[in-house]
């Protein structure tokens, strides 16, 4: 309980306050998907919906905290982009390894203007 109170996690007559459960939102591989403001939440998870053959973990990433800032994740079966626009609507991206363009070296790239605004 003291730790409780410390970080600020009490209500108003010092109970714990309950945490409401994490909702989750899906975008398909190559595709872009605007959620509408208050759908997710920052801390909500955002899956691509990649191939069935990818054996590996799931394409996943959680909503920023902060409006107007994106994060970015790449990993086995392609790359993802999530970021909360200043309206609180979020915009998440996900492409597929396969389709990203290579630079002169031969290395995956991100396409000119992704992840979109």
């Amino acid at each position: 309980m003291a730790l409780i109170d410390k970080l600020g996690l009490a209500g108003p007559n010092g109970q714990p306050l309950r945490l409401e459960p994490r909702r989750h939102g899906t975008v398909g591989v190559n595709k872009t998907h605007t959620f509408a403001p208050g759908v997710v939440r920052p801390g909500d998870l955002i899956t691509c919906r990649v191939h069935h053959s990818n054996q590996g973990p799931p394409l996943a990433m959680s909503v920023p905290i902060h409006r107007g800032f994106g994060s970015m994740f790449g990993a086995g079966p392609g790359v993802m982009a999530v970021r909360v626009r200043a309206d609180g609507a979020v915009i998440a991206s996900c492409l597929a390894r396969n389709r990203l363009p290579l630079d002169k070296r031969g290395r995956t790239s991100l396409p000119h203007g992704w992840p979109p605004s």
